[in-house]
């Protein structure tokens, strides 16, 4: 995971070993499985510039091959919390904390 600056991933969630800070490794995955990140930020963000960021996935094909899956998002910062609470994904929200809770029983 990589970030714009201001920003940085500091946890992961989800069924997966990590032998060191920023490499996650999987058996399998599947379109029923999600991995969450929490990402804070450490400086001042723009409302102009946005934040930004890229994942990367390597993984094997059931063929054989050798694929890379890079997905790039771009979010917009506010400062008012109305605005913060409109363009947010309530799924998104349920499935972090869910996984957040299960991690800490």
């Amino acid at each position: 995971v990589r970030t714009s600056t201001g920003i940085r991933p500091v946890d992961f969630f989800g069924n997966f070993y990590m032998s060191n800070t920023t490499d996650v490794e999987l058996a399998a995955m599947d379109s029923e499985q999600s991995i969450a990140v929490e990402i804070k930020h450490d400086d001042k963000l723009s409302e102009a510039d946005g934040a930004f960021i890229q994942i990367a996935v390597l993984y094997t094909s059931v063929g054989g091959q050798r694929r890379l899956r890079v997905i790039n998002q771009a979010f917009n910062c506010c400062t008012q919390m109305a605005d913060l609470f409109r363009s947010c994904e309530l799924d998104t929200l349920v499935n972090f904390f869910a996984k957040l809770a299960l991690r800490d029983t």
